[in-house]
């Protein structure tokens, strides 16, 4: 099976979308202590806590919530690839390989070195910010300078429309829903 042959496999797959499953469960907690956290942050009375203190904890709440994303994100995408390809789980590098490119360095989440295949997980919905903008741009010139075969984004929320037309337009492959 080639490389494109691997991207179409994980791109056609099913997405799980089954209420129960422990995954998601896990990721609605999240959210749901989120925002117990905060409720109880701006239910706090002045006296209690000063209105910086309360700005503090919830910027943590935000900071803790966005790490686990990225690194259950990093843990979907070799998930994903070992389910759906042949990778082991020992050939996958996470969070660990940069590559340059004129405009800027770039950490992808999952990098399979065997088919020099890059996978971008983004666990929430995104937008065409210009955050977004710059790492497809930088994606784009690693697959069209062959630095790596192909990446792969797995969009777990989908994307807004901008976002989407420009992965297609820079011809980013991507997966939206659960790839399992």
């Amino acid at each position: 099976m080639d490389k494109n042959e691997l991207i179409k496999l994980i791109i056609s797959s099913p997405s799980l979308t089954e209420e129960g499953n422990s995954f998601k469960d896990y990721l609605s907690s999240l959210r749901v202590n989120r925002n117990e956290l905060v409720d109880g942050i701006l239910a706090a009375k002045e006296s209690s806590e000063n209105l910086s203190q309360k700005k503090a904890l919830l910027i943590k709440a935000k900071n803790i919530q966005n790490q686990t994303r990225g690194k259950l994100g990093e843990l979907l995408g070799r998930v994903a690839l070992t389910q759906q390809t042949n990778a082991t789980d020992d050939s996958l590098v996470t969070d660990k390989v940069v590559f340059v490119t004129p405009y800027g360095d770039r950490r992808v989440d999952v990098y399979w070195e065997a088919n020099r295949i890059a996978v971008e997980t983004k666990m929430g919905y995104i937008t065409n910010s210009k955050s977004i903008r710059n790492q497809i741009e930088k994606d784009a010139y690693l697959v069209e300078n062959n630095i790596v075969s192909s990446v792969l984004w797995l969009l777990i929320k989908s994307g807004s429309k901008a976002a989407i037309v420009n992965l297609d337009k820079h011809r980013i492959a991507y997966k939206e829903g659960w790839p399992l």
